[in-house]
């Protein structure tokens, strides 16, 4: 970006400037000078934009890491999942403006920010608009970064983990409407068949699930906005009539944050090694030799999740299933263990444990390792269509005015229109059509801006993975969709190709 006499630009961690003519740096403005977090996480990644009347750079960054295992990083780890203005002449950050506190759940911005002078009744408002994960549209004052409309908080449930630290509230706005969300509920199922209802309840039963529902160890949390709500290629505005066009993804994810041992080989003083030995013999074929879990897709029909021995005594919260020997012999029948014989594992896992840690071998798994996408036996997302779609919200009155499913799939015996994961973009010309790409049936489509219609599709060889082009020569208007596929997952067809036609 140009800004008077320097070349500005923004990477993930700072924004730099440069004279434009020489290229000699001459300031680098750092997002998070003070990080408690890994670094690299709480990137600027999500796209940028620049006033270059005010001299504001505004980008939008991402979560911190380690990703759903907060212990090491406490606070609200200022500046990640924000919106933050960089002041150009005064070479400070002017504002940041926290959607998620403290994240545990990816919810990073992703989407570009949209610079905006908006009109409700007689009064012009200078804005940044950012869409996001959670369902959000941001309106934010561009010169402040307060928002325009009223903000809404609500309480959320505290971690069961130990030391781990959640914000008791978070944002939850009702202006503007949410175009998606992030809770998994019973509902989310409800038109799926009765043997799909089947195969999935033993899972959800033995799962969490709600808004803002802290990851646990071992437990599988069910969860929307992993990759979506707002797509990472942003919105479409409308500046004449004052809409937003909203590419949304609606799929289903589970986080599973691990305890695991990374250890190569143990050597067990005399006074553990009569117990380790019946360890092997008789808890390994199940646990491992490093007690790691067993965790088989649970689409296996002999599927069994088997939670890992690792950190029982290192994690509170994890150490009571080895205390109740009823409990722990009603688990285990075929071993039906005396109290005294419970006491030594017991002493062997808290020996173990604590050489483990000392030796920095135990590793939690709590970044996309720890992610999966909520599917079942047949690999279709396991909730009700539509999972991908576009949004119309009127900025103006903060209300959503329709919902369209985009992109085809065969769903319950036949191929039809349900809306399909979408990785693509959207883009609108002046005659109200918004063209939209990036769904899985490889199609690029024109809708109705007005009421959502599906005016015109166009099949192709591959997946959209970018904005459609939107451009004139001479008289006439095009659209062009760059169709590679990307790197979006079901996009399994790659191609090399750029689909141009004629809008008439």
């Amino acid at each position: 970006m140009i800004y008077g006499e320097s070349l500005v630009v923004s990477t993930t961690q700072a924004v730099f400037s440069y004279n434009k003519y020489s290229g000699k740096k001459k300031n680098k403005i750092s997002f998070h000078p003070n990080r408690n977090f890994l670094g690299g996480s709480g990137s600027a990644w999500g796209g940028v934009a620049i006033d270059d009347k005010k001299g504001f750079v505004y980008v939008v960054t991402g979560n911190p890491r380690p990703g759903s295992y907060g212990v090491k990083r406490k606070g609200d780890n200022k500046n990640t999942n924000s919106v933050i203005a960089v002041d150009l002449k005064s070479n400070k950050i002017a504002w940041t403006f926290q959607e998620t506190k403290h994240d545990l759940w990816d919810y990073d911005i992703s989407a570009p920010p949209i610079i905006y002078d908006l009109r409700i009744g007689q009064n012009i408002f200078e804005v940044v608009i950012v869409v996001t994960k959670i369902g959000h549209t941001l309106i934010l004052d561009r010169n402040t970064g307060k928002p325009i409309y009223d903000i809404d908080y609500i309480e959320v449930p505290k971690s069961k983990m130990t030391g781990e630290y959640t914000n008791k509230f978070q944002i939850d706005l009702k202006i503007p409407e949410k175009f998606s969300d992030i809770e998994f509920n019973l509902e989310n199922i409800s038109e799926l068949s009765s043997e799909k209802k089947e195969e999935l309840s033993n899972f959800i039963n033995n799962s969490i699930y709600g808004k803002f529902e802290p990851p646990q160890f071992g437990k599988n949390l069910i969860l929307f906005g992993v990759h979506g709500g707002a797509q990472w290629m942003g919105a479409a505005l409308d500046p004449i009539k004052q809409n937003l066009y909203i590419p949304v993804k609606n799929d289903p994810w589970i986080i599973k944050p691990e305890i695991t041992s990374t250890e190569s080989l143990t050597f067990f003083p005399n006074q553990f090694k009569k117990t380790h030995k019946k360890y092997l013999e008789n808890c390994s074929s199940c646990h491992g030799k490093r007690r790691n879990a067993v965790n088989k897709d649970y689409r296996d029909a002999n599927f069994q999740y088997i939670p890992g021995l690792v950190g029982f005594k290192i994690f509170p919260e994890l150490e009571f299933k080895m205390k109740n020997i009823k409990k722990f012999n009603q688990q285990h029948s075929n071993l039906n263990l005396s109290e005294k014989e419970l006491f030594e594992y017991n002493k062997l896992f808290s020996w173990w444990d604590n050489k483990l840690y000392d030796h920095n071998e135990i590793k939690i798994e709590a970044d996309t390792t720890a992610w999966s996408r909520f599917v079942t036996k047949d690999n279709t997302l396991a909730t009700n269509p539509p999972w991908g779609y576009i949004a119309k919200l009127n900025l103006q009155s903060g209300k959503i005015e329709w919902k369209s499913p985009v992109g085809e799939a065969f769903y319950k015996g036949e191929n039809k229109l349900v809306g399909t994961e979408i990785f693509g973009g959207v883009a609108l010309n002046g005659g109200d059509i918004l063209f939209v790409n990036g769904t899985v049936d490889k199609k690029a489509y024109a809708l109705d801006a007005k009421s959502g219609k599906i005016l015109w599709s166009y099949e192709m060889d591959a997946a959209g993975s970018a904005p459609p082009i939107i451009f004139n020569i001479g008289n006439k208007q095009y659209v062009s969709f760059v169709s590679t596929g990307g790197k979006a997952l079901l996009y399994k067809d790659k191609a090399s190709k750029i689909y141009t036609f004629s809008i008439n």
